[in-house]
């Protein structure tokens, strides 16, 4: 019997980039202007989300949305009172291109949708101009502290070795025991339970560096234990490699979770009796390869993340706070 070795992958490189394109750093506030026979609320923040609210007494059916005269992505039905937040990156145009909010500016949007009796309905939206600077209400102004980021930061790198040395251990530690000549499924079961922990201690400490180092590369400390946003380095982009939208890593994450998952119930059935060993074998291999990939798109979504919400950030606030509009930046 032919039993692959396990080899434990682990690839840690990121980087923080300071973008170059330039902003007034000007404050604006979303004045739309509209026309239509739909009733509808819309709450564009000038960035890839958008968020829909159907004010109708009736469900919306058959609902499409048109970018820019230009690009288009149906929508799924709306019910009365019902709100519905989406990536507008996910519309595309005639030839299978997307959307790219960083490149582009939404100057119209128009909304459309079928009612009851099949009549169509439709909203016409044009681009927010300026005026006095709001801040939303759902925003939370709440700063962040320049000494809480340091704070945090010291104690995510701190961790991070540590973490690292761990993974490799229970990754040494499941290898020994699938190789094992009488291989016992209920010690193969604790080794993989202790090397799923040891992976998510990891990532909690490579993702909320990147975060913070994120943040710092585009904040400068002032008076006060501020953070004063360098609006002059937002938007940005991910130094090396692709950014991710949530969409994208959502569909990597299934696929981690089904590779999991599919070991586990390897390892029951063979506590069971079965002879799994090989399957469980493959899978592990098939999760250490997936890894980096997975780590990779992970990192190229938090830039993206970030990079989206500094941006939301520098039109209502001069210093980092934590918004909350619709997700709160957390340290």
């Amino acid at each position: 019997m032919k039993i692959k070795v396990l080899f434990c992958i682990f690839i840690i490189v990121y980087a923080i980039f300071t973008g170059c394109v330039s902003n007034s750093g000007e404050k604006t506030h979303v004045v739309p202007e509209s026309y239509g026979n739909l009733d509808i609320t819309v709450d564009y923040t000038q960035g890839c989300f958008l968020s829909i609210t159907n004010n109708e007494s009736w469900a919306w059916k058959n609902t499409r949305l048109e970018l820019n005269d230009r690009y288009t992505c149906r929508l799924w039905g709306l019910e009365p009172g019902e709100t519905m937040s989406f990536e507008i990156s996910l519309c595309t145009d005639s030839e299978g291109m997307k959307y790219d909010y960083l490149l582009q500016t939404c100057e119209k949007l128009v909304i459309t949708c079928d009612d009851p009796e099949g009549t169509e309905r439709s909203y016409v939206y044009y681009a927010p101009t300026e005026g006095s600077s709001t801040v939303p209400p759902t925003v939370n102004t709440t700063p962040i502290r320049a000494s809480e980021a340091q704070a945090a930061l010291v104690e995510y790198q701190t961790a991070m070795e540590p973490a690292s040395a761990r993974m490799v251990e229970c990754c040494g530690a499941l290898q020994a025991v699938l190789l094992h000549p009488n291989p016992d499924y209920v010690a193969i079961y604790g080794a993989f339970e202790d090397y799923e922990m040891a992976i998510q201690a990891y990532e909690h400490a490579l993702y909320g560096s990147l975060r913070i180092e994120i943040l710092l590369a585009h904040t400068t400390p002032i008076q006060g234990d501020l953070l004063e946003l360098r609006k002059e380095t937002i938007p940005f982009s991910r130094p090396e490699g692709k950014m991710y939208t949530f969409g994208e890593l959502n569909m990597k994450g299934e696929s981690y979770m089904h590779i999991i998952d599919r070991i586990r119930s390897e390892i029951r059935d063979g506590i069971a009796g079965q002879d799994t060993l090989n399957s469980v074998i493959d899978d592990c291999t098939t999760l250490e390869e997936f890894l980096p990939g997975y780590y990779d798109m992970s990192m190229g979504y938090i830039y993206y993340d970030l990079n989206q919400i500094l941006a939301r950030q520098e039109l209502y606030s001069d210093v980092l706070i934590h918004d909350c509009n619709p997700h709160c930046l957390g340290i």
